[in-house]
């Protein structure tokens, strides 16, 4: 039914496009939390490309009018947790960018019937945390305002591979 390259399509859309989230909401006495799955993007054929091969729904998010932008349209990954955890054991081999985000979606998943809200607030808290926009990265590491994060060795490390997989290709 599905072919492996198709999950790596989507883990790559997922981290490029897409949201792995735990949200919550408030119902008088007691926080309701609930785990998503989606994607957003303009591209209509994209939509329906999720939809064909992995169903869900799709959602249309108009721009407001002053704005100049594009239709946007989110896609949701329909289901109950089982479900959702299945797609996740499946994408999570291949996310790069999203792979701590799914580990805690995961694990939120399979608390479906447990009555531990303790553990969804961490849950949710631990997922804001990674969701949340972050500090400036900066490559240099001279001067660096306090707010920014400083990938410099990182880089070199990747610049590195990089060569090593050039040398070899040359061969």
């Amino acid at each position: 039914m599905y072919d492996k390259a198709k999950f790596i399509y989507l883990a790559g859309i997922i981290d490029g496009e897409g949201c792995l989230i735990i949200s919550r909401s408030n119902r008088g006495n007691y926080m309701n939390y609930y785990g998503r799955i989606h994607v957003k993007n303009t591209n209509t054929d994209l939509m329906k490309w999720l939809v064909q091969h992995f169903g869900g729904n799709i959602h249309t998010n108009k721009p407001a009018k002053a704005l100049l932008h594009s239709v946007a349209y989110s896609w949701y990954f329909s289901g109950d947790a089982r479900d959702k955890e299945n797609l996740l054991l499946a994408l999570m081999p291949y996310l790069i960018v999203k792979k701590r985000q799914a580990k805690i979606l995961l694990e939120f998943f399979r608390m479906t019937g447990e009555k531990n809200p303790a553990k969804r607030e961490a849950l949710y808290q631990q997922n804001s945390t990674l969701n949340r926009r972050g500090p400036t990265v900066e490559t240099n590491t001279q001067i660096a305002e306090q707010d920014s994060v400083k990938i410099e060795s990182e880089l070199l490390a990747t610049k590195r591979v990089l060569r090593l997989f050039k040398a070899r290709n040359k061969n």
